[in-house]
């Protein structure tokens, strides 16, 4: 059996206080996971095959739920959501203009 890396290219960086994993799947997107010293996930950033920023998700390490979502689109941040703690559901999300000026703010 051999291992076949032309379209996953896993790695991993240790520091003493957390570590991280980098993924790229077949189609170029490449997934950062930032664990803290316990080995639990606090944070995941994904990017475009062109290298441009896609998303980070930020989670509390021991609920294991997301705390906060940030897409970019084009390379520049679109908006930023927090999420409620019980229900994991977005809570006013922040847009924003290309230029990174707000552009509005979700009410729901």
């Amino acid at each position: 059996m051999t291992n076949n890396h032309k379209h996953h290219a896993p790695a991993e960086r240790t520091t003493p206080n957390n570590k991280t994993t980098t993924h790229i799947d077949s189609l170029g997107f490449k997934t950062i996971t930032e664990y803290n010293a316990n080995k639990r996930k606090i944070k995941e950033t994904w990017y475009r095959s062109d290298g441009s920023p896609y998303y980070i998700k930020e989670f509390n390490p021991i609920t294991k739920k997301r705390t906060k979502y940030t897409e970019y689109k084009n390379g520049t941040l679109y908006y930023i959501a927090y999420h409620h703690p019980q229900s994991d559901n977005f809570t006013i999300p922040t847009y924003y203009w290309s230029d990174n000026t707000l552009n509005h703010i979700k009410d729901y």
